[in-house]
């Protein structure tokens, strides 16, 4: 069975009607189901206590191509500023590179080049030194492995210190991304996902979230916390939100949906806002009728494909220089 078709419970012609009219539609068509009659999900259980796991593969994917010319920003050497690199890109200086040969910074140069030699090193180092939207620090994304990227995206009970209900988690292949989304059955559960939220990341050298400097991985490590869990950290994390900002000025709004409809030209047939989850969740609880988890799964699902289709738009458009 296809997530996406408990859309099909609803009649377009009823959208106006709302998140109610929604939650009303699948309330009934699921009544008497369980919840592991829900598509590709089945009961898990690792040392922390039990959990549901919906795993789907998708063509939708990190590609790891190199496109971009790199080493063109030459600020991250210590003591070249905007001035300074201006007047030495007249000279003909492009790349740090080309540094290699300058009396004066090739020692730098050369130390510099040695120690961004891997591409999340890159990364990390650049964003240490010129900002977490630093554009050439992006030029190094393509050279990722596929084994050292996960994307991540969580749903939450609140806003403030409530338990998480919902993480998934893109694990990028090949030619696909195995998308595993961990859902707390109820909320005792949260310890257990938390856990296996860790397996999956372990050993991951670069986060991608939207906005999850700010949220996802901060509201993940207070939840750990509250369970007694040793948190993780990880070399890179690259927050699209924050890149689209730089890169997309000109867009009027920056949340997710806004980008998804005028930037990505994604249209979700039928979603719910985020804000509505808690109360799906608690619907879910209250009846025990797994109807109104589609709709949390579904977003949840959509948010990390969108970080796959914004991550190839800002790659694919970054200026040649910064």
């Amino acid at each position: 069975m296809n997530l996406q078709k408990w859309i099909q419970h609803i009649d377009p012609k009823t959208i106006e009607k709302g998140p109610d009219h929604i939650k009303q539609k699948l309330t009934k068509k699921y009544k008497n189901q369980s919840i592991e009659q829900l598509p590709n999900t089945t009961k898990k259980q690792n040392k922390k206590g039990q959990y549901i796991e919906r795993i789907e593969t998708t063509k939708k994917t990190i590609k790891t191509t190199k496109t971009h010319k790199k080493h063109t920003d030459l600020k991250p050497i210590k003591g070249i500023g905007p001035k300074t690199e201006k007047k030495l890109k007249k000279q003909g200086y492009q790349t740090i590179k080309d540094l290699k040969k300058h009396k004066k910074w090739s020692k730098k140069a050369k130390k510099h080049l040695k120690n961004t030699k891997k591409p999340y090193k890159a990364i990390q180092t650049l964003h240490k030194k010129l900002g977490p939207t630093c554009h050439e620090a992006l030029k190094h994304t393509p050279e990722l492995k596929n084994n050292e990227i996960a994307l991540l995206d969580i749903e939450t009970l609140g806003l403030t210190n409530q338990p998480i209900i919902l993480i998934g988690i893109g694990l990028p292949q090949k030619n696909q991304l195995k998308l595993h989304q961990l859902l707390l059955q109820n909320p005792k559960q949260e310890k257990a996902v938390l856990h296996q939220t860790q397996q999956y990341l372990k050993n991951k050298k670069t986060i991608i979230t939207f906005n999850g400097k700010s949220f996802d991985i901060p509201y993940i490590k207070k939840r750990q916390h509250h369970h007694k869990i040793p948190t993780q950290n990880h070399p890179t994390h690259i927050d699209l939100y924050h890149y689209t900002k730089k890169t997309h000025q000109n867009l009027k709004k920056h949340n997710l949906n806004h980008i998804e409809t005028t930037l990505l030209n994604i249209k979700r047939k039928i979603d719910i806002p985020s804000k509505r989850v808690p109360d799906y969740y608690q619907t879910y609880l209250k009846k025990q009728n797994p109807g109104p988890l589609l709709p949390i799964l579904s977003h949840n699902r959509q948010d990390i494909l969108t970080l796959t289709n914004l991550y190839h738009n800002i790659t694919q458009n970054l200026p040649k220089q910064n």
